[in-house]
């Protein structure tokens, strides 16, 4: 069993070093095939193959000491044709650096299948083998050298890198937060501790006046002296106890503050030291785009350079690993759609060579990601048609229209194509950053020498400066670098423009909306007329909305928590954080409540409710067996203003029907006794219920079952593994 453990965890070292050597390998054979091309100024440099020879052996050696024979003979073959390469024996070319990118492709997918649980039996890393095989018989010297010593896997390497296990750092950090969230609590007793005091000095001062009173009485001799000097005695003995009372508060006062400033001295720096190990550079962001680019280029016969640019400018690690898909995304967009073929661009008296510039720069607490081509630029008449067709608006400034290229299934290819995707436009780009509180812009270059896409992401996503608002009873936070400025004004400020109302602020028209009617979380509630209100102003990109709060609460850095699998597709919402107080507040979405406000209804931001013409809420009978899955539908469905009626079983929510008929009945399928297909057919059986509408929401996904609840009468069939929100909510307000 020791021994066991022992294997998994050298294995898994070997499948982490295995990324980082495949990288050095991408990086150096691309590196190697620049170096060769005929109009390079020189051959291959020396230390290029010295590099690519190092990391090919130290990857035989590892894989060795693992008993990962494929990987092993891969690297020794490569070794093979590395040194043909450095004894002139074999020279290099195109056909020799893609055999090379071969094998460093499946070597990463044979790393894939062992992380998976996977043999490598069929797996690429077969046919690349006997393909090195025959290019080794053709240039480089026959056998194996002697077998090298096992690989040790250095804890430490020379420049004092640490590798840690990143689910390691996530729990280390979240410790460091609630450390830091402890450290506000024990600063916010200093307020208490103050009032204790101040109350102990009034008492003291009040218990002082008493003992005046009492000397001037023991100076009467008509009354009694004894009785007096007794009082006077008792009165002088607590006073000195509030004086010592005093004495002990003012010590404990000076001692938590000496204790938060030692606390903070200690979490500070603790949490500054973590973010840093978590910080890597922007060029692992980039790492693989030049391949994608080499790839591209080779497939559609164009001349393409890549330039990455801020690549040491650091980045939380689970911000890289955010961005990489979309930067890939829009890289190979370029490559393939944007850059045009050689001769296209020597007619247009451009360089026959595209170029690609990626370039990351710091902007405060965020970063601003650019992924710059020189090609033919967007087609913007193309975008209008595209969105027309779409059923979406056309707008005819060209910054408005070149946004177009992130509405879904609005593309600029002419032609799909299986290098850059399916014609589905750049929507996955949008939905990547925005879910990392960042933002996507678009410039469309002058004379159509290109276009560049713009990135604005934070440079963390563990601990945000957010804005703490409050609307009704609820509490949430939005992301400071998306608060553009609070806003304090009356309803006669504003004006209306085609049914929205509508702030004048900087120069431009500002729509404004409730927070409330944004957030489905929080039901619209009566609010009083009030002469001033105020708003936070929330950006996205060049969008605004000005958003309505009932208080605005604090601004201070907050701890992002996940909401877990079960929640963390709540539209709007992304994530949750302890205040302070130790409630707890939902971190919405700027991106997400901005696009949301400027495509709905217009509505009225505040002012007085009408009493009286409020419609009376609608009821739904909720059955499920599951207590868990009863409270998160019962939380999203009183969120949404419904009231909810709860049964355990199909049989508990017949015996509540025959007493009260609701506006709707949502169900499970599975439960004991009596099941949902039962109960919706004892529904559809009664001359009473028989038009109740009845939604069946389950986690069985056959067509037969299906199928089958339909027949039963079921109004509609939604599956839990494809349940949304939103599609949710609206099937029932069409239902009820």
């Amino acid at each position: 069993m020791e021994q066991a453990a022992a294997d998994a965890r050298l294995l898994a070292t070997f499948l982490e070093e295995l990324e980082d050597r495949v990288r050095a390998l991408n990086e150096d054979v691309l590196a190697l095939e620049r170096d060769a091309a005929p109009d390079a100024p020189a051959g291959p440099a020396p230390e290029r193959l010295g590099a690519l020879l190092r990391t090919a052996h130290s990857l035989k050696g590892a894989a060795r000491a693992v008993n990962v024979r494929p990987v092993e003979r891969v690297s020794h073959h490569l070794e093979e044709l590395l040194i043909a390469v450095q004894q002139g024996r074999l020279a290099v070319g195109p056909e020799l650096c893609s055999l090379l990118l071969g094998a460093a492709d499946a070597i990463e997918d044979a790393g894939a299948r062992l992380r998976a649980g996977q043999d490598l039996r069929g797996a690429p890393i077969v046919d690349v083998l006997a393909r090195l095989e025959a290019g080794a018989g053709a240039g480089a010297s026959g056998e194996a050298g002697p077998a090298s010593a096992p690989h040790a896997v250095e804890a430490t390497g020379a420049d004092g890198a640490v590798r840690v296990a990143a689910e390691r750092l996530d729990a280390l950090l979240a410790h460091t937060g609630e450390l830091v969230i402890a450290r506000r609590r024990v600063e916010s007793r200093r307020v208490e501790v103050a009032a204790l005091r101040e109350l102990a000095a009034r008492a003291r001062l009040e218990w002082r006046g008493t003992e005046k009173a009492v000397r001037a009485l023991a100076e009467h001799p008509e009354r009694s002296a004894a009785a007096l000097r007794r009082g006077l005695r008792l009165t002088g003995r607590t006073g000195g106890l509030l004086r010592r009372l005093e004495a002990e508060v003012e010590g404990l006062a000076g001692a938590m503050i000496g204790d938060g400033r030692l606390l903070a001295q200690t979490t500070d720096p603790l949490d500054d030291d973590v973010r840093r190990i978590r910080m890597v550079r922007f060029a692992e962001a980039c790492g693989g785009l030049e391949r994608t680019v080499r790839d591209v280029a080779r497939a559609t016969g164009k001349e393409i350079t890549v330039v990455i640019e801020g690549g040491d400018v650091e980045l939380d690690r689970s911000v890289v690993e955010g961005v990489k898909d979309p930067l890939r995304h829009l890289v190979r967009n370029a490559a393939d759609h944007g850059l045009e073929p050689p001769a296209e661009r020597r007619a247009g008296g451009k360089n026959s060579q595209g170029r690609i510039t990626v370039g990351a720069a710091l902007r405060g607490a965020q970063v601003e990601i650019t992924v710059r081509d020189d090609g033919r630029g967007l087609d913007l008449a193309g975008l209008r048609e595209r969105a027309r067709t779409a059923g979406l608006a056309a707008p005819e400034e060209a910054h408005e229209a070149a946004r177009l290229v992130f509405e879904p299934g609005v593309s600029t290819a002419r032609a799909v194509t299986d290098v850059s995707g399916r014609g589905v436009g750049l929507d996955v780009v949008k939905t990547g950053i925005e879910a990392l509180h960042g933002t996507v812009g678009v410039a469309v270059e002058p004379g159509g020498s290109g276009v560049c896409f713009i990135l604005t992401v934070p440079l963390t996503l563990t601990s945000l400066p957010a804005l703490v608002v409050t609307v009704g009873q609820r509490t949430f936070a939005l992301a400071s670098a998306n608060v553009a400025a609070l806003l304090r004004f009356a309803p006669a400020d504003l004006r209306s423009v085609g049914g929205r109302p509508m702030l004048p602020h900087g120069g431009r028209l500002v729509p404004v909306l409730r927070l409330a009617d944004s957030v489905q979380l929080v039901p619209e509630a009566p609010s009083a007329e009030r002469a001033k209100v105020v708003a936070a102003l929330v950006t996205a990109g060049e969008s605004r909305v000005a958003f309505v709060v009932d208080e605005l609460v604090a601004a201070h850095d907050v701890v992002v928590k996940s909401l877990g699998r079960r929640l963390r597709h709540l539209a709007g919402v992304s994530g949750a954080t302890i205040l302070p107080s130790g409630g707890v507040a939902l971190v919405l979405n700027a991106a997400h409540l901005v696009r949301r406000a400027l495509s709905g209804t217009p509505g009225t931001p505040f002012g007085p409710s009408s009493a009286g013409t409020v419609a009376p809420r609608k009821r739904v009978l909720l059955a499920d067996d599951s207590v868990t899955t009863r409270a998160l539908e019962r939380s999203l469905l009183e969120a949404a203003g419904y009231e909810v009626v709860l049964a355990a079983d199909g049989r508990a929510a017949w015996r509540l029907l025959e007493d009260n008929v609701p506006d709707l009945v949502v169900s499970d399928i599975d439960m004991p006794g009596m099941d949902g297909f039962a109960l919706t057919e004892a529904i559809r059986s009664s001359p009473r219920l028989r038009d109740l509408p009845v939604v069946l929401v389950t986690g069985r996904e056959s067509p037969e079952d299906k199928a089958r609840g339909l027949r039963a009468g079921a109004s509609a069939y939604v599956v839990k593994s494809a349940f949304d929100q939103k599609t949710f909510l609206d099937l029932l307000a069409s239902l009820a």
